[in-house]
């Protein structure tokens, strides 16, 4: 089902019915962009993580849910929603071509998205304007209950606004003798509606003032009104414009019932999926990777990456293939197990046999399908079909191992981000740091390991890279081969852990950069307090100077 800006708010409550009541959800997201950082086979966990946060540059357009329902008489039934999103609050818009090409395959188009998007705002966001409407009833209510007094009164006039004003005095002086309850003014400036408030205000406390629209210029509206009545209509526009800031809050509402429900979710290769929900539905995604963790942890406590159940052993075996694309095929072809899911309503969800790819909700209709048949296919050679049969899929044991884990696509011996603990620890003797000369290519670092077999190269810039051994059974032979070689004047090489040591160090200064602790920012404080004072008395005597300099020869300047 198709949900824009247009039926969003009639559909709302629907949407978190179903979430509230289904047995699991799955996610899926599409973006005008992925990352401009290459993905290297050697990043650490740490490193993979500060790369892919730099995707939040493009945004998330399109977002798939999925709600799958336990079926009381067997099997299960599901619905599915696609949601095109699109911002307001001044974002920056950035798109890659090809992404977008890619989207617009399944019928995305850019106009609709801005025609039909659903905003949204994140909490940052959203909190700084609820203090604008925050303070602009204090501030309204201040002005209703003389609570403000203005000891110095409103602003002079100048003379060349005296008689515009005067004639206003009057109008209201007439006005207040009438039986009429509201004046209007038109076809003033906005320096003279600013006069208008602050002299009226100040003369005609017991008048209510007000600027509104109207045709093709501003009215500035007078109106007799009690205390108690302005302070009603003061509410009500408040609550007004409470209604808008929740309309501007818009899909990120869906985001935050979703978090709320603490349902278990799918997504396949979500890592980028999540990191721009979080972004732009909940609040900025931190620089430091331990604190992404704990922020995913408390949004979503509970999910699942389908990716991880394919690559691994022993659904690998199984597929070969752990795309999305391949795995809907594998269970269309009776490779893996066919979910007893029963056909929607006509626009509600849809059917396996669907060539909807790319588009958001039937990608995160799929994910669903695809776990639900891999927990079936670990189920059947397990021996464990009852017991799938009778938890379901979220109290089936043999989801734990996959629980709040992301994968980590193109790595050699880093096959997750383990979000729920403690990382995994790799071994990584038979990796080497090399610095070599600004002219060598890729082939000349292939060349110069030939004899110790295959080498897996990350780049880090045009004169080092990480060198991989695959024959871990050469890996001792590595630094004295190289260095007895004809290459040796021109090329440095170290192991990874020395590798390691550097970089930690120059991480940790720039994490200290990036975090300041309460007792650093106190000592900036401290300092600031005490320049502050050990110049105080310079500043008065400076201000003082100039002061009397510019009393002294402000005379004189009327004379050029």
């Amino acid at each position: 089902m198709e949900i824009n800006v247009k039926n969003f708010e009639e559909t709302f409550d629907v949407v978190v019915r179903d979430i509230q009541q289904a047995e699991f959800l799955a996610i899926d997201a599409e973006f005008t962009g992925l990352t401009d950082k290459n993905l290297g086979l050697l990043d650490t966990v740490e490193e993979r993580y500060e790369k892919l946060r730099t995707s939040t540059n493009y945004s998330l357009v399109q977002f798939g849910l999925a709600v799958f329902f336990r079926e009381k008489e067997g099997g299960y039934s599901h619905r599915a929603y696609n949601f095109p999103v699109f911002g307001g609050f001044s974002r920056k818009f950035s798109v890659n071509t090809d992404s977008l090409i890619l989207i617009s395959e399944s019928g995305f188009s850019l106009d609709d998205m801005v025609k039909n998007g659903i905003p949204f705002l994140n909490l940052d966001e959203e909190e700084k304007l609820r203090l604008k409407i925050e303070e602009w009833k204090k501030q309204q209510e201040a002005e209703l209950l003389q609570k403000v007094t203005n000891k110095i009164g409103p602003s002079a006039i100048l003379f060349e606004e005296s008689e515009y004003m005067n004639a206003i005095f009057s109008k209201v002086e007439r006005f207040l003798l009438s039986p009429d309850t509201r004046l209007e003014i038109e076809n003033s400036s906005r320096y003279q509606r600013k006069l208008m408030f602050e002299h009226l205000r100040y003369r005609y406390p017991d008048l209510s003032f007000e600027s509104i629209e109207g045709n093709g210029s501003r009215i500035f509206v007078i109106e007799k009104k009690p205390k108690e009545e302005q302070l009603k209509i003061l509410h009500e526009k408040e609550k007004e414009k409470l209604k808008e800031l929740e309309e501007k809050v818009g899909f990120s509402r869906i985001v935050r019932e979703i978090s709320k429900s603490k349902k278990l979710i799918m997504g396949h290769n979500m890592t980028l999926d999540i990191i721009h929900i979080l972004h732009q539905f909940i609040s900025s995604v931190p620089y430091i990777y331990t604190d992404f963790k704990d922020m995913l942890t408390e949004t979503f406590p509970r999910f699942i990456d389908t990716k991880v159940i394919a690559a691994a052993q022993p659904v690998w075996d199984k597929i070969q293939d752990s795309s999305l694309p391949t795995l809907i095929e594998t269970i269309k072809r009776g490779i893996l197990p066919v979910p007893n899911l029963k056909d929607p309503k006509p626009g509600r969800g849809f059917i396996l046999t669907d060539d909807k790819l790319h588009n958001a909700g039937f990608d995160a209709f799929i994910t669903g399908v695809c776990f639900m048949s891999m927990m079936q296919y670990l189920a059947k050679i397990g021996g464990t079909v009852s017991l799938l049969e009778s938890t379901g899929f979220v109290e089936f044991p043999l989801t734990e191992p996959y629980l709040n884990k992301l994968h980590m696509m193109r790595s050699i011996d880093v096959k997750y981000m383990n979000i729920g603990g403690e990382e995994l620890q790799t071994e990584r003797s038979n990796v080497f740091y090399a610095t070599f000369p600004r002219h060598w290519k890729s082939i000349d670092l292939i060349s110069l390991f030939k004899p110790l077999g295959n080498v897996e190269i990350q780049w880090i810039d045009d004169v080092s890279a990480l060198i991989a051994v695959m024959d871990r059974s050469k890996k001792d032979s590595v630094i004295s081969m190289v260095n007895k070689s004809s290459s040796a004047d021109v090329i440095s090489i170290s192991t990874y852990s020395e590798y390691r040591k550097s970089t930690v160090k120059r991480s940790n200064r720039k994490r200290n950069l990036i975090t300041s602790t309460p007792s650093s920012k106190r000592k900036v404080e401290g300092m600031m307090r005490n320049l502050i004072s050990n110049n105080y008395f310079v500043l008065v005597v400076f201000f003082s100077v100039t002061l009397l300099l510019y009393l002294f020869c402000s005379p004189f300047l009327y004379l050029f």
